[in-house]
């Protein structure tokens, strides 16, 4: 069941305990949208340390929403969109000289981003393992799911 984001769920014990255990959800930790973008900038100008340049990571294809809704992901058409979640393999290269972006890559759907942030690190890109609720769209899921392919690299 889906609800909509009110005030009696942010002031919810179980949301709050969501919201602190899942990194996407770093901006939900603050009262208003001015404060999480001045956190999130404190953050940006702080050397990365959490991963390194040749490390890899799952990354939830969420991150791919340009609007950063839930509408293209829905679109997707994927099973279970909901509960489980797909992700793809995420490389990190070099970091900038002050240590604040750092080079990350997706060879599945060949994209880069050249200037990951601090906090794209923090909120997307430090899942070092698969878990039971991942599935991971490799070659042979895009094999499987051709019609995939082409909107992952058209997002």
């Amino acid at each position: 069941m889906w609800i909509p984001y009110t005030k009696d769920l942010d002031d919810n014990i179980l949301f709050q305990q969501f919201v602190q255990t899942t990194p996407q959800l770093f901006k939900l930790k603050f009262s208003s949208q001015n404060e999480a973008q001045k956190a999130m900038q404190a953050i940006n100008k702080t050397p990365i340390s959490e991963i390194k340049p040749g490390d890899t990571v799952f990354l939830n294809i969420r991150f791919l929403s340009a609007d950063d809704t839930e509408e293209w992901y829905e679109q997707l058409g994927l099973p279970d969109c909901f509960t489980v979640q797909y992700v793809v393999t995420l490389i990190y290269g070099e970091l900038n000289k002050k240590k604040t972006h750092i080079m990350a890559t997706i060879p599945i759907i060949n994209e880069s981003f050249p200037r990951f942030s601090h906090c794209d690190v923090r909120m997307w890109g430090m899942q070092l393992h698969l878990t039971s609720n991942m599935c991971l769209i490799d070659a042979n899921y895009l094999n499987a799911h051709p019609d995939l392919a082409l909107k992952l690299a058209t997002h």
